[in-house]
């Protein structure tokens, strides 16, 4: 069984295509379309590696990442945050939180390489970490 991903978008389109590429790249994928499902699924099916959509219903991406953040079963999962948002302020609490952005749209192959990356520790997007 490969490393487990959370996929946490309410955009369906961009859900599926990663999910069916992370698949064929050999990852076991979860979609949750909120943040409320995906702290859920978060909790129940423990990821390896969660790639969180900032701007969704139901609070947002950074509603996850303070639930998360506090969670002791959550907080040392790796997330990398996508985003179409050009607020400067929402990038950088991404950023300071120690978590990796990447800018929507985005190249399917170079995300899957991030991912590829974190989880094999070349790379930290642990929320609270912040970079060196």
């Amino acid at each position: 069984m490969g490393k487990k991903i959370l996929i946490i978008d309410d955009d369906v389109t961009t859900s599926k295509m990663l999910g069916v590429k992370l698949k064929k790249a050999g990852f076991d994928v979860v979609i949750a379309m909120d943040p409320l499902y995906g702290l859920r699924a978060a909790h129940s099916g423990m990821p390896d590696i969660i790639v969180l959509d900032l701007l969704m219903p139901a609070g947002g991406g950074l509603f996850f990442l303070d639930k998360i953040t506090r969670s002791p079963t959550t907080t040392m999962i790796p997330v990398i945050v996508t985003s179409a948002t050009e607020d400067k302020k929402m990038i950088q609490d991404v950023l300071e939180r120690g978590i990796i952005f990447v800018q929507k749209p985005y190249d399917l192959e170079a995300l899957i390489e991030k991912i590829k990356l974190i989880l094999e520790g070349s790379i930290d997007s642990i929320p609270g970490n912040t970079p060196d």
